[in-house]
């Protein structure tokens, strides 16, 4: 086999492997974390629209609240923990996209400025508007919204840290397994201050590669059998 087209085949293999580990290893800072503009003002967040079937988005500093450089995001393999949020007591804030309908947008301006939703996310103006990060009380759903988040995230369990201030509606689950998220639009004082995650699931029940994906898992392997099949014929002939 020509020595190029091995070398294809081992650049291919490490150029889709980090895509697929993403989609099913338990997500970590250098995934989730990014610097893109919220809401037409500088931010630094987690992007959370591969794990929540891009029903929230995204959570962060997006001025508008705290500020990007308040936010933090810590990862320990060897305690298998993942922590996120402010450092600040200034509200932590949550774009959320109630059943997935803008796809996979983010907002680029606060349409809710100037309007009778007041700057905050309203159930006129669901995603581009601001809502506050999702608390203890999840607007009052039965379900842990730190534990539905983790689990999204590929953990077993979650805690978080809030704040009672600033009145923004909060993002809330309405999934024990932080595949669906919403709002119940309603101004109401408190905020997810701190996030915190633990303990490796094997595979986020709602990130198991898509049909797509499959096929990008499949390419791969019979790639790299391609490409060990033929370096063992070199050493053979050799």
């Amino acid at each position: 086999m020509n020595k190029n087209y091995i070398l294809l085949i081992l650049i291919s293999l490490l150029v889709l492997s980090p895509k697929l580990y993403a989609q099913i290893l338990p997500a970590t800072c250098d995934v989730l974390v990014t610097d893109i503009d919220m809401w037409g003002d500088p931010a630094r967040g987690v992007d959370l629209r591969a794990y929540t079937n891009s029903t929230l988005h995204w959570i962060g500093c997006p001025t508008d609240g705290c500020a990007p450089d308040d936010f933090f995001c810590d990862f320990d393999p060897n305690t298998e923990t993942l922590s996120f949020g402010t450092t600040v007591d200034s509200a932590l804030r949550a774009a959320v996209d109630p059943g997935n309908a803008e796809g996979d947008t983010m907002p680029n301006e606060n349409t809710s400025e100037n309007t009778v939703c007041d700057g905050c996310c309203c159930e006129q103006i669901p995603l581009f508007g601001v809502c506050n990060a999702p608390n203890a009380d999840n607007n009052g759903v039965p379900i842990d919204a730190a534990d539905a988040l983790c689990f999204a995230l590929g953990y077993e369990s979650g805690s978080l840290t809030e704040v009672d201030s600033n009145s923004c509606p909060e993002a809330n689950a309405i999934t024990a397994d932080g595949s669906d998220w919403t709002s119940d639009f309603v101004e109401s004082a408190g905020y997810g201050e701190t996030y915190t995650c633990v303990g490796f699931r094997h595979v986020p029940s709602n990130v198991i590669p898509t049909l797509s994906e499959w096929g990008l898992i499949t390419m791969a392997g019979v790639l790299g059998i391609i490409g060990f099949i033929a370096i063992r014929r070199r050493k053979v002939t050799a």
